[in-house]
């Protein structure tokens, strides 16, 4: 069996498997007759058989009794279905016997566990006539209800494993950073303790953000879907649930030029204030750099005439698309550095793309990742996507319970669904 410190590969099994079948398997070995003479009455005539392995195989054997133990262990993390015969069999000399009854098909102590009950011989009981066949049926039923639920439950496994068996690994990769570049969540922005569901828009975006990008270029996922969908919200409960992953999170608001505008000059501040509280920022040219930024830009912003300073900045009023440009490169390049890893940015509502293109705000090196949140389905041609559609039914019970802090659950289960 697969645990911690064992083999990645026995992991990997582990962990990519949601249902486990047994059919009429001795897990206590035989009653009656020793279980190795009657395999070898049945299989030696057409095969040869492993008289020490055979031997293990019998009532109160300890290599048996280990292997329980060790199933027991991890029998939680499966859905196990125990498959027993029935029908005595025809054994050359001995006669008819119950090869595996009940008792030694089934493991005692596994929980999430079935017991199935076949009309068959331990021959039979995994030939079947035709799909007509009750137990044809019995087994087929299983495994569709086992495979409808396994892809689901296999992604939750390996988010799981990566989440633990990675903290340390991505603390350590975190805490290569210099500290300088260490600011944590750089925004404001709380998070919504009441949002529920969304488990595949959460494990695909974590699967993109750790995946590979061509060209050694940022990561970036696209979360696209209609007005009102829950776009936002996925992306800010990403965040929470995966800001020890990230050595600083920024959030800007990507609605207009002017809303980015201000979004970066607010990072820019962040960075400034956390190199003062970190020490030594008047030693450190990187500091100086952001610093100088947003002076000039304050002197850009003060020469502009009262009437202009509301001009919209997509209009391209120079001296707000030079503030712009001055603000934009002081924040790409501090994000560029090459020490300067693990980082994320959401741009959140890049709609207007027009007046407005959001990659001007993308470094070019793959330091860190993005996530872009949008009404524009043209932006799932090219980068990695996920489409954010209505919620279901469940989900959408299950948010008004935790917004009433109602149980909802037994009104939910009387209603009758529209086809």
């Amino acid at each position: 069996m697969a645990r911690v410190g064992h083999l990645e590969m026995q992991k990997s099994i582990k962990l990519s498997t949601y249902g486990v079948l047994f059919l009429a398997t001795p897990h206590q070995g035989g009653e009656g007759v020793h279980l190795a003479q009657i395999m070898t009455r049945v299989f030696s005539v057409v095969s040869y058989t492993n008289p020490k392995l055979l031997e293990q195989v019998q009532r109160h054997s300890t290599w048996l009794q280990d292997l329980q133990a060790r199933y027991n262990s991890i029998s939680g993390d499966f859905e196990t279905v125990f498959f027993y015969e029935t029908y005595e069999m025809a054994v050359p000399v001995l006669g008819r016997v119950l090869v595996v009854p009940k008792f030694s098909a089934v493991i005692p102590g596994a929980v999430n566990t079935e017991d199935v009950r076949m009309s068959a011989d331990h021959r039979s009981i995994v030939k079947y006539p035709g799909s007509t066949d009750p137990n044809y049926e019995r087994l087929s039923i299983r495994l569709r209800v086992l495979a409808n639920k396994a892809a689901l439950r296999v992604e939750q496994n390996w988010m799981r494993w990566k989440t633990i068996r990675g903290a340390e690994l991505r603390e350590q990769q975190v805490s290569d950073n210099p500290r300088e570049f260490r600011l944590g969540l750089a925004f404001d922005r709380m998070r919504n303790y009441q949002f529920v569901g969304r488990e595949r828009a959460l494990l695909r975006l974590d699967r993109i953000m750790h995946g590979t990008f061509p060209d050694g270029n940022s990561k970036l996922a696209v979360l696209y879907g209609t007005g009102g969908v829950g776009k936002t919200q996925i992306a800010l409960e990403y965040v929470y649930l995966s800001r020890s992953k990230y050595s600083a999170v920024f959030w800007i608001d990507g609605s207009s030029k002017d809303s980015a505008l201000l979004g970066v000059k607010r990072c820019l501040e962040r960075i400034v204030s956390h190199y003062t509280l970190f020490g030594g920022a008047e030693r450190n040219p990187r500091y100086w750099q952001v610093k100088e930024a947003l002076d000039r830009a304050v002197k850009i912003e003060n020469s502009i005439p009262g009437p202009q300073k509301s001009e919209p900045l997509g209009n391209g009023w120079p001296p707000k698309a030079e503030q712009f440009q001055v603000l934009a490169e002081a924040f790409i390049d501090w994000l560029s550095y090459d020490n300067n890893g693990h980082w994320l940015i959401i741009l959140d509502n890049v709609d207007d793309i027009e007046s407005f293109d959001f990659r001007e705000l993308v470094p070019v090196t793959g330091n860190g990742a993005v996530v872009v949140t949008t009404r524009r389905s043209d932006l799932a041609v090219k980068w990695d996507a996920i489409e954010v559609t209505e919620m279901d039914a469940d989900e959408a019970i299950n948010l008004l319970a935790a917004t009433t802090k109602l149980d909802l659950r037994g009104e939910h289960n009387g209603l009758s669904r529209s086809p």
